[in-house]
């Protein structure tokens, strides 16, 4: 999973100039920028008479701004760059990359002189097959 982790990494980073985190933005971090979280995962299985690992997970990518337009184009961005669009990696490869659900809300401030802020998430539902060794 670390190789379809950092494929998934590396094509969102493209995307919005380097600001990606993994689970997190540290505070301060200038906007816009992409929060990426992995979760979902199906333990591997064997297909019929192969050795090769299958798993599905979801990966979570959440988009933050300071506008409700600039977060959806951000996610519309995103998703035209992953879905119907081929990732591929050293180590194994993706056999079917779906949009899950999205949704886009206005974040609740404890200091309103912060202004708005907006977060633009959507799922993607991924089926990956290892080859042996990942």
């Amino acid at each position: 999973m670390i190789a379809l982790k950092k494929a998934v990494y590396e094509r969102l980073r493209d995307e919005i100039m380097g600001r990606v985190h993994w689970d997190y933005a540290p505070d301060g971090t200038p906007f816009p920028y992409i929060v990426v979280q992995v979760f979902g995962i199906v333990e591997p299985d064997r297909f019929q008479g192969t050795m090769e690992l299958v798993e599905q997970l979801t990966i979570r990518i959440s988009a933050w701004d300071t506008t409700m337009e600039s977060v959806d184009n951000l996610i519309a961005s995103i998703e035209e760059t992953f879905v119907d669009e081929e990732l591929t990696t050293d180590t194994g490869h993706v056999m079917d990359m779906a949009r899950g659900s999205v949704e886009t809300t206005q974040e609740s401030q404890t200091e309103p002189a912060a202004g708005e802020i907006w977060r633009g998430t959507m799922d993607l539902i991924i089926t990956y097959q290892h080859t042996l060794g990942d």
